[in-house]
């Protein structure tokens, strides 16, 4: 992954599943997108895995559809 790259996944358990392929957001700090119609959640973590199993399981982000990482 380049050093500028961003990677979009659906915000739902399938682009979970993908988030968990990628090699990205373990051990290593990233910033997080979570983009919905009229709504956004800006985050920062060292594991997106874990980071967005919780975000998922939070009604709160029910409107929510996409997750970006930086």
């Amino acid at each position: 992954m380049s050093s500028r790259s961003i990677k979009t996944f659906k915000f739902n358990h399938n682009g979970l599943e993908e988030v968990k392929n990628q090699p990205l957001g373990v051990d290593w700090p990233v910033v997080y997108l979570l983009t919905g119609s009229s709504e956004i959640y800006i985050g920062e973590t060292s594991n997106a895995r874990a980071q967005m199993e919780q975000h998922l399981a939070n009604p709160e982000r029910d409107k929510l559809k996409e997750i970006h990482i930086l």
